[in-house]
């Protein structure tokens, strides 16, 4: 299985879900149901200012 499928079970038509599974078999990354399994992204826990705190008197 290469990808998680997020269209609901009872509608899903798509010749490449497999039901057992919940996800794709096939690689769509062009599919707008198609997610990465276990995509994690990295985050910066580092707070950006916006751009008005630049004005303020600390």
């Amino acid at each position: 299985m290469k990808g998680i499928c997020g269209l609901a079970e009872d509608i899903n038509k798509c010749p490449h879900y497999i039901r057992e599974k919940e996800g794709c078999g096939a690689d769509h990354t062009g599919c707008g149901f198609y997610r990465e399994p276990d995509t994690k992204k990295e985050t910066n826990n580092q707070r950006q200012p916006k751009w008005f705190e630049q004005y303020y008197d600390r």
